[in-house]
């Protein structure tokens, strides 16, 4: 049976020279285990560890289109004032528990606590016609700086199983917020 090495304390500088080797490293209050395969963290118990904060942050209460459920939250920094976040989230409606809609709303990095939702959400929703006319899905969303556009992707169906990936392109606008809205937001290849 072949016994693994036993890590050895380093400093920083050593732990360069000998990579391959485990070795712990000292951080102030912290001790980090370096290995070849491996990076774990271990905290120093004495020091008493914070509460997580959980706070509900988008209320499924709030308007009928969510009220069923909230979901698929993505943030994102707002490309035009780096002091706010944009969120692009799912809701569904208590009304008909199949169809999904896509909403936004934004908030003060300061306070990512506080979000602010849109009055007029939902922003986006399935199509009239065409394969996504039965329901959608937020998957993901980017922002191009080269195209001054929300990349949206996202799932769809006329059935119940969502079975394809989309996408739609919303230009950013002059505060990149006020311009995510209905009728600029459009589906690329529909």
């Amino acid at each position: 049976k072949v016994q693994a090495p036993m890590p050895h304390a380093c400093t920083e500088d050593q732990l360069v020279e000998s990579p391959m080797k485990p070795a712990l490293l000292f951080l102030g209050a912290a001790l980090v285990l370096f290995s070849s395969d491996a990076l774990v963290f271990a905290a120093d118990s004495t020091i008493p560890l914070k509460p997580i904060r959980g706070e509900i942050i988008i209320k499924r209460t709030a308007s009928a289109w969510e009220s069923q459920q909230v979901q698929e939250p993505c943030i994102l920094p707002n490309p035009k004032d780096p002091a706010r976040l944009v969120m692009f989230f799912s809701g569904v409606p208590a009304t008909n528990r199949s169809v999904c809609f896509i909403g936004k709303a934004w908030a003060l990095k300061s306070d990512p606590f506080t979000w602010h939702q849109d009055e007029h959400n939902p922003v986006f929703s399935p199509g009239k016609q065409g394969w996504d006319s039965g329901s959608i899905r937020l998957d993901a969303v980017l922002y191009l700086a080269e195209e001054d556009a929300y990349y949206t992707y996202y799932s769809g169906t006329t059935a119940a199983v969502q079975d394809r990936i989309g996408l739609a392109i919303c230009p950013a606008g002059e505060d990149g917020y006020s311009d995510i809205t209905p009728a600029s937001i459009r589906r690329v290849g529909a």
